[in-house]
């Protein structure tokens, strides 16, 4: 058993879970210990400028990533890659400065919070620099290291920046995201991408292009209802809303997208539908079981840890978390069947079905402004036709095993999901 226990903890699998689990768990700790010392309207700015950086990271940094091991084996991928790194780091910088500037000008946010929010100028720019030796080290399969400077750079921010958070408030989160970002890139030696096997095609307009658009819509998707809240609601509700998101999804969305990464990499080296059907058949299960076990551990460490600890002016967000993590066994399969699809150069194909997904979300963005609880029920039925979606698109792809899987790990999602509102508003009196 121990045996068994050590191989697991050693695998690939398990670093590639810690890559993201680690970068985005410190950050939402970052964001949960600040919110302790700021107001609703602080953390709505922090999640405005949050909102302008995911998308930027979105069709740039995240975009490349996604397709580098599969670039790196063609002929002209390496180059490709930097020349994503480029773009992706100056369009970043250029993006969020203008944010910074135009948002207090509008009066969306205050000029003091626009400056403590200055630090994350150089996170797009760091991410795009440090694009080339990630793709090259995911290629040669080295998730230890990668892991392992994600750790020590997450883990030395957050030494760094939380005793500020008294004194800076949401600049304490700003100044975590720039540091570990750039702890990371220190850390990550350069290496060469393996030599390629596959000749030259065109991979910008196959592969970075169409994954681009797909990063935007889907960033769109996943963001339109906050972006309504925004316009509808106010900094506070925003705030509130950021805060139960965070608790919610950034924990279970971390691991999940880890070994999203680690099932896209194994994707990436199969030739056929076959092979690329037999790894689907491999991972996806351990993803769905992973994500409602991550969903019951959030509701309970929820009820019994963050309750206590903020309750009052967040006692709205409190409630919503078990709503909010409903959407966990959907989303595992849905970026699973969208990693497969985009391998096989099909990202234009799940265009129309994105569009649709924002039409979606901004219904949800109007439920959120009107009650959380209606906003988190419209965001699950978004999430479940989007996987409703992308099993049609997979085909073959997707086994009828599977796809009983997907609907059982939905079901009893939902379960978990309704169990823990029902506790929360019965034991704390929170009502959302």
């Amino acid at each position: 058993m121990w045996r068994r226990l050590k191989r697991y903890l050693a695998s690939d699998q398990t670093h590639a879970v810690l890559d993201r689990l680690v970068s985005r768990g410190a950050s939402a700790a970052t964001g949960l210990i600040v919110a302790i010392f700021v107001s609703p309207s602080d953390a709505g700015a922090y999640a405005m400028a949050m909102l302008v950086l995911t998308f930027v990271l979105a069709v740039g940094e995240q975009a490349a990533r996604q397709v580098g091991v599969r670039a790196s084996r063609h002929e002209g991928g390496a180059a490709l890659m930097r020349r994503a790194a480029l773009a992706s780091s100056a369009g970043g910088f250029i993006v969020m400065a203008v944010f910074l500037v135009v948002a207090p000008a509008a009066g969306a946010i205050e000029w003091h919070q626009s400056a403590k929010l200055v630090p994350l100028l150089g996170v797009p720019v760091i991410c795009g620099a440090v694009l080339p030796r990630l793709c090259a080290a995911q290629a040669a399969g080295e998730w230890r290291a990668v892991s392992k400077a994600q750790t020590i750079g997450s883990s030395i921010s957050i030494i760094v920046a939380v005793p500020l958070a008294p004194v800076v408030g949401i600049g304490a989160a700003s100044l975590q995201s720039l540091a570990a970002e750039g702890l990371f890139a220190l850390q990550l030696r350069k290496r060469n991408f393996p030599h390629p096997t596959l000749g030259s095609t065109r991979l910008w307009r196959r592969y970075l292009l169409p994954t681009s658009i797909n990063g935007a819509m889907g960033w769109l998707q996943g963001q339109a209802d906050r972006l309504v809240v925004a316009i509808m609601g106010s900094a506070a509700v925003l705030g509130q809303l950021s805060i139960a998101a965070s608790l919610a999804r950034t924990p279970i969305d971390a691991a999940l997208l880890g070994y999203v990464n680690l099932l896209r990499a194994e994707l990436a080296k199969q030739d056929s539908r076959e092979l690329k059907r037999a790894v689907l058949d491999r991972y996806l299960p351990r993803l769905l079981t992973g994500a409602l076990v991550l969903q019951a551990l959030v509701s309970v460490l929820t009820a019994f840890v963050v309750a206590p600890l903020l309750g009052g002016p967040w006692a709205p967000a409190i409630a919503l978390v078990p709503l909010l993590a409903a959407s966990a066994a959907p989303a595992a399969a849905t970026w699973s069947l969208s990693a497969a699809i985009i391998d096989e150069a099909r990202a234009r194909a799940l265009v129309p079905w994105q569009i649709m997904g924002v039409g979606l979300s901004l219904a949800a963005g109007y439920g959120f402004a009107q009650s959380l609880v209606l906003g988190a029920i419209l965001a699950w039925i978004r999430d479940i036709i989007a996987l409703i979606a992308r099993s049609w698109l997979a085909g073959n792809l997707l086994s009828r095993r599977l796809r009983w899987w997907s609907v059982a790990a939905t079901g009893i999602g939902a379960i978990v999901a309704g169990v823990g509102y029902s506790f929360l508003s019965g034991r704390f009196g929170i009502g959302a």
